[in-house]
C-alpha cells in the first residue's frame, strides 16, 4: 500500500501474507488470518465449518480426516476439527480445539495425517 500526506511525505507499507492451505476430500483448512484457520466445506457452496486461533503464525498448514496440523520450525500443534464420532455431515459454526503439540528433531516441512496416524517429514 502506497499513500502520500498533505504534507508531502510518501509512504509504502510492504507486507506478505502467506498463503497456506491443504484439503482432504471435499474439505480445505486454510489460513483466514495469520493466526486464525478456517475448516471450509467446497461441496457446500464453501460453507465455513469452523475456524481456530492459533499460538502461532504457520509455515505450514496439513489436513486429515479428523485432523489438521499448523507448525513452524520443530513444532507441530495438531487440532481436532471433526467432532468425536462423526462420520459424515459436519455442521457449520464449530471451534475446533487442541489436540498436542509435538517438537521434532528438525524443522518440518510437510505433515500428512490419516485416523489413525501423522507422519512428519523434517530436515535431517
Amino acid at each position: 500500500m502506497t499513500l502520500t500526506t498533505s504534507g508531502g511525505y510518501f509512504l509504502g507499507f510492504l507486507t506478505v501474507i502467506p498463503q497456506l492451505f491443504s484439503a482432504h476430500r471435499q474439505y480445505a483448512a486454510l489460513l483466514s488470518s495469520l493466526t486464525e484457520v478456517s475448516v471450509v466445506d467446497c461441496s457446500r457452496n464453501n460453507m465455513v465449518v469452523g475456524k481456530s486461533e492459533l499460538e502461532i503464525e504457520p509455515h505450514h498448514i496439513n489436513i486429515g480426516p479428523e485432523h489438521f496440523a499448523v507448525g513452524i520450525n520443530d513444532g507441530v500443534w495438531f487440532y481436532r476439527w471433526r467432532p468425536m464420532g462423526s462420520n459424515g455431515e459436519v455442521s457449520g459454526g464449530s471451534m475446533f480445539h487442541l489436540v498436542c503439540k509435538r517438537d521434532y528433531t528438525g524443522t518440518v516441512k510437510k505433515v500428512v495425517m490419516n485416523d489413525n496416524w501423522a507422519a512428519a517429514l523434517s530436515d535431517g
